[in-house]
């Protein structure tokens, strides 16, 4: 189930939160599922995976390791696929509702 559905301009928006610190075990299962929620496509409908915490700056570290840098690959070719998504960070899911109420 997702941590948040709503509605505006005839646009559904479906959010999963996440607060990662690092990697490792039950993070890595939480984190495939942010991930697997942007591969979604349908008309109407735009998908917002929210990761806060420590993960996220590893994931915009120029010097990640290859792990981070694989799931980083993950998560622009499934944005890239879907353009409709988005993949934030509490500055970047603020900007989304701030946006939507111009």
């Amino acid at each position: 189930m997702p941590d948040a559905i709503f509605k505006f301009n005839n646009i559904i928006y479906i959010v999963e939160h996440k607060h990662l610190k690092e990697g490792g075990g039950g993070q890595d299962k939480q984190l495939l599922e942010i991930i697997d929620l942007i591969k979604y496509s349908e008309d109407g409908v735009r998908y917002i995976s929210y990761l806060d915490g420590m993960y996220f700056n590893s994931l915009i570290n120029p010097k990640s390791t290859v792990k981070i840098n694989t799931v980083k690959n993950d998560i622009i070719n499934n944005l890239t696929k879907c353009p409709n998504n988005f993949f934030v960070n509490t500055m970047g899911f603020e900007k989304i509702l701030k946006d939507l109420k111009k």
